[in-house]
């Protein structure tokens, strides 16, 4: 698990792919291009032009021209399509084998995170998936929201574990 701030545009997505690329801290972009694009080729096979350049524009790498002008310019389609892209992800992982997300200091969540946490929690209903989400009890955060839409919603996937100070 990642700890991260909100200041911060889907922050914690962007540390978590890094982690699985394996990239060293501060690494440079050529490494992460040539990471993403191995993990492309192995995730998505023929499919991996319609997944990775979303996941480059997440992670801030500039692409190149041909690939970087298929991007819709719509802020809103181009969210839509990377968190599409961040499911299909997702989605290649479990069919190699169960996946655990842990997500930490969910009360420091930039909006976008949470969003993309949302939709990804779509994903536990059918795939093995397991997401621990851990919070403070604020009931002002981005995530809190969330937190209750999600034990009403997948009641049957959903446990939540309150934790007393000691």
């Amino acid at each position: 698990g990642l700890s991260y701030r909100q200041s911060f545009t889907n922050r914690l997505f962007v540390d978590i792919l890094k982690t699985y690329l394996e990239l060293p801290e501060n690494s440079d972009e050529t490494l992460t291009k040539l990471r993403l694009e191995a993990m492309g080729e192995e995730l998505f096979g023929p499919r991996k032009n319609e997944v990775i350049p979303y996941l480059a524009a997440l992670l801030g790498l500039k692409l190149d021209e041909e690939a970087g002008t298929n991007l819709p310019t719509d802020p809103q389609f181009l969210q839509q399509r990377t968190f599409l892209a961040m499911g299909e992800w997702v989605e290649a992982l479990v069919k190699r084998r169960s996946l655990i997300m842990v997500f930490e200091d969910l009360h420091w969540a930039d909006p976008s995170s949470v969003k993309l946490i949302q939709y990804l929690l779509t994903l536990t209903v059918y795939n093995p998936v397991l997401m621990i989400c851990v919070t403070r009890p604020e009931r002002d955060t981005a995530f809190w929201e969330i937190k209750n839409q999600s034990s009403q919603h997948y009641s049957k996937n959903y446990e939540e574990l309150i934790l007393w100070p000691l």
